[in-house]
């Protein structure tokens, strides 16, 4: 087969791997109303109020800002909000965060505050709806993507509050499309040059796992190479575009024309 039939049959094949969802649904119309989700909540490391704290939820909460969260399991199952696999960073301790049980997190300190590791729980009793959350499930290489979004779900089945579930892992948001399609998913991409990282991260940065997730939103960092796949998908398989993490006015200046949401920390943006 000569290139002239290889070349557009690749192309074909890659914006068909590539496919987003388009879900016609008021939450969504909502999300993207909100416009503005407070990284790992509004925290202030000079203020004393550290990443991913119920301090900085209700910090968010207060200011009308929506929330993007991190959850992982604990030793026994619970869902736990904390970005890192590790407790170094933000516990200054040894270990990862699934070798403890709940209860044993959250008897640690946060950056040598009085804050907690907080569960989700009790994070979805202190939000209560008041602003939508971005739900971001942290999975470890290789590890079992079924307890942690089956315990994710059991308890955003009875909140009453708009939320929504993103995750790098494109078996999770597999997950939701096969066994919970009407919670709104969102893949995350990393930049599509990357070179270092597994092949299943490396292909779902190039948008090729699409098809099977059918996302209902695309999240990129702002300023990686994504974006010159956005308006292709933008016109043939529309989505919700994401970014993450805006950083200054500046930085949303020019993320404001190609996407809708935005992530920040470090500023407030100004709310219409």
């Amino acid at each position: 087969m000569t290139k002239r039939i290889w070349i557009p049959l690749a192309g074909a094949l890659a914006l068909g791997a590539m496919r987003t969802g388009h879900r016609q649904d008021v939450r969504m119309d909502a999300l993207k109303k909100w416009r503005y989700y407070a990284h790992r909540g509004l925290f202030d490391a000079m203020a004393g109020i550290p990443e991913n704290s119920m301090a900085a939820f209700k910090a968010a909460k207060e200011a009308g800002y929506g929330i993007e969260l991190d959850v992982q399991l604990a030793k026994d199952g619970i869902p736990v909000i904390c970005h890192d696999f590790t407790l170094a960073r933000m516990c200054r301790t040894s270990g990862l965060v699934c070798e403890r049980t709940a209860a044993e997190l959250h008897q640690l300190h946060l950056c040598d505050t009085g804050e907690t590791i907080p569960l989700l729980k009790d994070v979805l009793e202190e939000i209560d709806g008041k602003v939508p959350l971005i739900v971001e499930l942290k999975i470890r290489t290789g590890g079992d993507i079924a307890p942690l979004c089956t315990a994710v779900v059991d308890l955003l089945k009875d909140y009453n509050g708009l939320y929504c579930i993103e995750s790098f892992d494109p078996r999770a948001v597999r997950w939701f499309y096969k066994n919970e399609p009407d919670v709104i998913r969102g893949q995350l991409y990393e930049d599509i040059y990357r070179k270092e990282g597994e092949w299943m991260y490396k292909a779902s940065a190039n948008l090729l796992f699409g098809f099977l997730t059918i996302p209902d939103f695309i999240a990129w960092h702002w300023n990686h190479s994504g974006i010159l796949l956005g308006p292709v998908c933008r016109t043939i398989w529309p989505a919700m575009r994401v970014c993450w993490t805006i950083r200054s006015e500046e930085e949303l200046q020019k993320a404001s024309r190609i996407y809708d949401v935005f992530i920040f920390e470090g500023f407030c943006p100004v709310r219409a």
